[in-house]
Parts: structure tokens; sequence; C-alpha cells
């Protein structure tokens, strides 16, 4: 399903501005429906993929890099 705020419980769309652009690729894992989701910078703009990954993996485990709980990601 979808992913939703907690609170709200309406569909969160991901913000590329907390990007920082310094950054040639991001990970987040979603708490929700255990995406991950690689950001990677083309030029100005953010490429997104999506992979499946186990929900217990630690946060170092899948990113390597830079990574973080993310709060959400696009529908």
């Amino acid at each position: 399903g979808m992913c939703r705020d907690e609170t709200q419980q309406q569909p969160l769309s991901h913000i590329v501005s907390t990007v920082s652009l310094l950054w040639n690729s991001i990970n987040y894992i979603c708490r929700w429906c255990a995406f991950h989701v690689n950001f990677k910078r083309i030029g100005k703009q953010f490429k997104l993929e999506f992979l499946s990954i186990e929900v217990n993996k630690s946060v170092s485990e899948v990113g390597g890099k830079r990574s973080r709980i993310w709060e959400g990601h696009p529908v």
C-alpha cells in the first residue's frame, strides 16, 4: 500500500529541497512500506529507484554512504 503519515493519514510526498545537492546519491528507507529509495543526482534532477528491502535491515547495512529513515516517498 501507500506510505501514510501516522498522524494525518495522508499520502506523503518527498521534498527534494531537504536533500543536499553536494551528495551524488542519498539513500532513504521508508519505514512504512520498507522500500529502499535511491536518489541519484542527474544534473539538477533526481532519479528515483525503488528497490524492495528487508524491513529489519539497519540503515548502515542498506545505505552504505549517508542514509537515514525517510518520512515517506512519492506516491
